[in-house]
């Protein structure tokens, strides 16, 4: 279970939580006074919104579309595969999503005004990811 928190600062200022069952967050990313983004040990960004109501869960934003496999995979296209993959060939868990180990940071690429439109996610697997908002 992970929780993330919000707050807003002035005179009236309000904080709230919201538990999820996702695995715990690392970092968090505003892209409007309303939404904002988390990353950590699910190895996804997931989308939130907030308002009045408190926060909600949105989508997760990084989920891989499946491709389709050709049959025709040389030995050494295979084993390049599973070597970056980090697993041995057992037919496992295949994940859906970029990264495969935890994403440690998070950071504006470009914006829009007040906007975040474009951000880079990179993780303890070494990739960097460029997504779009």
């Amino acid at each position: 279970v992970s929780t993330q928190s919000t707050g807003s600062s002035g005179i009236n200022a309000e904080y709230g939580n919201v538990g999820t069952t996702y695995l715990p967050y690392v970092c968090l990313l505003w892209l409007t006074e309303s939404y904002f983004v988390a990353a950590g040990h699910n190895n996804c960004p997931d989308l939130y919104s907030v308002d009045s109501n408190g926060v909600k869960f949105i989508a997760s934003v990084d989920v891989k579309q499946e491709k389709e496999t050709s049959g025709n995979m040389s030995a050494m296209a295979r084993f390049q595969k599973l070597d970056v993959q980090g697993k041995a060939d057992s037919g496992g868990t295949t994940l859906s999503t970029t990264h495969v180990n935890c994403i440690t940071e998070m950071r504006k690429v470009a914006s829009s005004g007040d906007k975040v439109t474009k951000f880079s996610t990179s993780g303890k697997d070494g990739k960097t990811c460029h997504l779009g908002c």
